[in-house]
């Protein structure tokens, strides 16, 4: 017979959504005031400070019982049907005719035609609409995206009149935000240079993917790498000096795709599950490093305050124009940028810092 503390949290875990990723990953979906439906690793800290403040007891299972609990709901989530094996998502993912685009609660829905608002999920506990639409991974730290709003010019005209660039770079940066939030498609790196790099890179991130850090430093292995990306859409880093080796390595490894994560350690009994992630990155750095051939430099001198709401409408709407052109023409529209992007500024202004 088994103890009355694992009986308990079984019963409580249990009330959660579990689903599988592609690599077989089990992932569990928390309710929360600010943040509904968070989605986190079963295998985690997170769900294990979840399960500790749930339980409310001073006899809170042994580690040993936490995890046979954990073993459980393992098997309870791989016996469930194959049609709720899905991916873990960060801000997009694809959808039949288009994409979902997350904005903490409601959802975008983008496509080749026009995109939409949908509201929340009426039943926020299990996270997902009439068991349709996929799951979103909402890290705590992760801040929700205001309700865009009608845009009175092209996104371009936004980011030139922000950063003070030209027009045909002012585009090449909104394809970068186009091409941050698509999940079908590689992102060239972001590279900014200039007096106001810190401040351009913080308002890049913050319009697309809002968190308690925008920059954060350079990891110092791979593994914390890897757990940036996973509960990270964007990652910006400052770099100061010359670019190691080590960081060469990792930038090239998340922009292509190629970067492994061992998700599973909390349990020695049970093999570490890896998954290959690819996340948008964008570097601040003094000159710009020679990462790979598909980046985009930006020398930034000027970082006025963005419109977010509005600049967010502009970006969907670019986005479902260019879906749009994907149809017609039956081709992909993907980034192809030289070694180098060289941006001159435009007449000067006075700077005003990003809020």
């Amino acid at each position: 017979m088994e103890p009355k503390p694992y009986n308990t949290l079984l019963a409580i875990a249990r009330e959660l959504k579990l689903w599988l990723t592609p690599s077989r990953q089990t992932y569990v979906q928390l309710p929360g005031a600010h943040n509904p439906a968070s989605a986190v690793p079963l295998w985690s800290e997170e769900f294990f400070t979840w399960c500790f403040a749930k339980f409310n007891f001073e006899n809170f299972p042994a580690p040993i019982t936490y995890n046979r609990v954990l073993r459980q709901l393992d098997e309870d989530a791989r016996a469930q049907p194959r049609e709720t094996v899905q991916p873990s998502n960060l801000r997009a993912t694809a959808v039949k005719g288009g994409y979902h685009i997350d904005l903490g609660g409601p959802i975008i829905h983008l496509t080749g035609k026009q995109w939409t608002l949908l509201p929340p999920a009426p039943d926020e506990n299990r996270g997902i609409r009439s068991g349709q639409d996929p799951a979103f991974l909402r890290p705590a730290a992760n801040h929700t995206l205001p309700h865009p709003t009608e845009s009175t010019k092209e996104l371009r005209d936004y980011l030139r009149d922000a950063f003070g660039i030209d027009e045909e770079p002012a585009g090449k940066l909104g394809q970068w935000l186009e091409l941050a939030l698509r999940p079908d498609t590689k992102c060239p790196t972001l590279v900014l240079t200039g007096e106001l790099r810190d401040e351009a890179a913080r308002a890049i991130r913050d319009l697309i993917d809002p968190s308690n850090c925008a920059m954060f430093p350079f990891p110092l292995s791979r593994g914390e790498a890897g757990w940036m990306a996973v509960y990270n859409r964007v990652l910006a880093f400052p770099i100061y000096g010359k670019i190691s080796e080590f960081k060469r390595t990792v930038l090239k490894s998340l922009a292509n795709g190629t970067f492994a994560v061992r998700l599973r350690q909390s349990d020695k009994k049970l093999p570490p599950i890896t998954e290959f992630i690819s996340r948008p990155v964008i570097i601040a750095a003094d000159t710009a490093p020679e990462i790979s051939r598909n980046q985009i430099t930006i020398e930034i001198k000027r970082c006025s305050p963005l419109p977010q709401q509005e600049v967010l409408a502009a970006l969907f709407t670019q986005m479902a124009c260019s879906l749009h052109d994907e149809k017609q023409s039956s081709e992909r529209i993907d980034f192809q940028a030289p070694e180098s992007i060289a941006i001159q500024p435009i007449a000067t202004h006075a700077d005003a810092p990003v809020p």
